[in-house]
């Protein structure tokens, strides 16, 4: 009688079984160490029937092992999978179907509970041939689709060094539509200003970034703006109109 902690630190330097530990640390629960175990009476490993062995860890994981890259397991190649992992000393007691095998295995009736229910999560992970190759074949659609997005992103991208530059019109305008609200609002301001509602500091006029003659018109518009805005006082008198008949008289 030995542990799996026992037969897991038997010195092995083959890239499966250094794979295959990497997955038992990686995926049994805690106190898998402690796990006793002996070895099968009765039914020498040359009569398993290796297509139905079922191994407490990810299948899908065991094939990226066995079989880097591969799409689709044949039962040839499944049944030679599972005969390897039988050659591994400490592979052998995670083998949890068929449950007499695996029974066997434990030196006791709770021993064998014990690894029962300690495994019992990670069962969903132990497949079938069938389900093994329907995993496979997703995988590989996923992975096409992700190639197919990535190339149709890569198509439609621009390079931003390959964006057309901007246009200089279009610049050009923005620029002057800016200055003319500037205007618009100094105007408001300024009509305020005449009838007393707003008292403000003076203003930097956004005219002085123009050419000089462009300059002067727009003062000498603004200047008779203003005027026109000035409220006159009113007139003393008789109207004019009417000083002209007094005078004829």
């Amino acid at each position: 009688m030995s542990t799996l902690g026992e037969l897991f630190d038997l010195p092995s330097s083959d890239a499966l079984s250094t794979g295959v530990k990497r997955l038992v640390s990686k995926h049994l629960p805690a106190g898998w160490r402690e796990w006793r175990t002996i070895s099968p009476l009765g039914q020498s490993d040359a009569k398993l029937d290796h297509g139905r062995l079922r191994f407490v860890l990810p299948t899908v994981e065991l094939v990226k092992l066995f079989l880097p890259g591969a799409t689709h397991v044949s039962d040839r190649q499944f049944k030679e999978m599972k005969a390897a992992l039988c050659k591994l000393p400490f592979c052998l007691p995670l083998i949890t179907s068929p449950s007499t095998y695996a029974k066997s295995l434990r030196p006791s009736d709770e021993d064998y509970a014990l690894f029962v229910k300690s495994v019992a999560p990670l069962l969903k992970l132990s497949l079938s041939l069938a389900d093994l190759n329907r995993c496979l074949a997703l995988a590989q659609e996923v992975v096409r689709v992700e190639d197919t997005t990535e190339e149709v992103v890569a198509q439609t991208t621009v390079p931003l060094a390959e964006q057309p530059p901007p246009d200089p019109l279009v610049q050009r305008l923005s620029i002057l539509e800016e200055r003319l609200q500037s205007f618009s609002s100094l105007e408001t301001k300024l009509e305020a200003l005449s009838h007393g509602r707003l008292t403000c500091p003076p203003l930097a006029l956004p005219c002085q970034a123009l050419p000089l003659g462009a300059q002067t018109l727009i003062m000498s518009t603004l200047q008779r703006r203003i005027i026109s805005l000035i409220p006159r006082p009113p007139r003393r008198g008789p109207p004019r109109s009417m000083m002209r008949k007094l005078a004829v008289h």
